[in-house]
């Protein structure tokens, strides 16, 4: 069994992902470079899990397309 993002993660890597589409991939070590180039995030644990999550989130709409 995994563990579970919590909500304020997965909302704003769904955000993030929304907003800026372009600079986010399936590729978790240029996710977090983008995230550092943002500056949103100084947290290292929370900055990870969230871009984890926004590789399952890019995943996720490649293959709905």
């Amino acid at each position: 069994m995994g563990r579970v993002k919590t909500r304020w993660i997965k909302s704003m890597a769904e955000e993030l992902v929304s907003q800026c589409p372009d600079k986010f991939s399936t590729d978790f070590d240029k996710n977090k470079k983008s995230i550092n180039e943002m500056n949103l995030v100084h947290d290292k644990i929370i900055k990870n899990k969230m871009c984890g999550y926004i590789v399952r989130v890019v995943g996720k709409n490649a293959r709905a397309i």
